[in-house]
């Protein structure tokens, strides 16, 4: 691009047909930008842009921006791809097509036994363990009844023990807490915080995709049959639409499991999780993990899906 734009008033909509994304880009938010940071990172993802009621928008001439801004946003983007290739929910998927959810990635600190969330907490995100290491701890909560008896308006003598009435029962409450796992490198936590893990139409419709795409892999890889084979492999296209394999049969009935055993603590985190030493966390959104390709995307969730299991 000849120039990087940022956003100074109003809302931008961005669409990708590769991604299946459509989002709104807001205020201080910048794109054009990954293509003018090299070649490592010009798979970019984003398609078409259009501001739906008018934006206000700077440009910055791609020689300046490259001269005064890209050295430094490159080394962020680098750091914070590394990371996400360190973690299994990334392993094997190249710089090019990591380089648009890392970009807009925040990056949180955290110092030695800082909590970074707490048991039943609301989350929204994903974290990447990209420094340091966390532990995870699940809180136990145990109940004792204490009673004593009391005296019938102070006149019953003590020693008359079987005349006394019990009056007052305390409950001592313990709560202790159990490690349960944790972080090194690469390791992420929070995995509740992930909404689309409960939507079972989108997780369906990337098994489709992923299954289709595997599909085309080998008829391309193999050789070109005749017209019948043509209309052999249309009809089982045909036959897949009206009946459901197992893969979707096994996956909607984790769905409907896993959400009916959350019930109300969707989005609730299901142990506290503490930093050990300075570490640093990448977040990822729901809305992040939109910017990956539908097949990296399905992959991401079924090691999600691993680590709730």
């Amino acid at each position: 691009p000849s120039n990087i734009s940022i956003v100074f008033d109003g809302k931008i909509k961005q669409k990708s047909k590769t991604t299946i994304d459509e989002r709104l880009l807001g205020v201080h938010t910048s794109f054009g930008e990954l293509q003018a940071l090299g070649d490592e990172y010009s798979e970019d993802t984003v398609g078409i842009i259009a501001g739906p009621r008018g934006v206000d928008l700077v440009h910055i001439p791609l020689k300046d921006y490259q001269l005064l801004v890209a050295p430094y946003r490159l080394r962020v983007l680098n750091s914070k791809v590394e990371a996400l290739q360190r973690s299994p929910l990334f392993k094997g998927i190249p710089k090019g097509r990591l380089g648009r959810i890392a970009l807009g990635a925040k990056t949180m600190l955290f110092k030695h036994r800082q909590v970074a969330i707490k048991q039943n907490e609301k989350i929204d995100c994903i974290y990447i363990v990209s420094k340091g290491s966390f532990v995870s701890g699940r809180t136990v909560s145990l109940k004792q009844k204490n009673i004593w008896p009391v005296n019938i308006n102070n006149i019953t003598p003590v020693s008359n023990y079987r005349t006394q009435i019990v009056k007052r029962v305390r409950v001592a409450k313990s709560a202790p807490c159990v490690t349960v796992s944790r972080h090194d490198l690469g390791g992420f936590f929070g995995e509740e915080g992930n909404e689309t893990l409960f939507d079972k139409r989108l997780f369906v419709n990337l098994l489709l995709l992923n299954q289709q795409h595997e599909k085309d892999n080998c008829s391309n890889d193999g050789v070109e049959g005749s017209d019948d084979n043509g209309k052999d492999s249309d009809r089982k296209n045909k036959n897949s639409t009206l009946f459901k394999s197992p893969e979707q049969i096994e996956l909607e009935s984790w769905i409907d499991m896993y959400k009916n055993k959350k019930g109300n603590e969707i989005n609730r985190s299901w142990s506290s999780v503490v930093a050990e030493g300075a570490s640093e966390v990448v977040c990822l959104s729901s809305a992040d993990f939109k910017l990956l390709l539908p097949t990296d995307r399905f992959d991401a969730f079924v090691q999600l899906r691993k680590s709730i299991m």
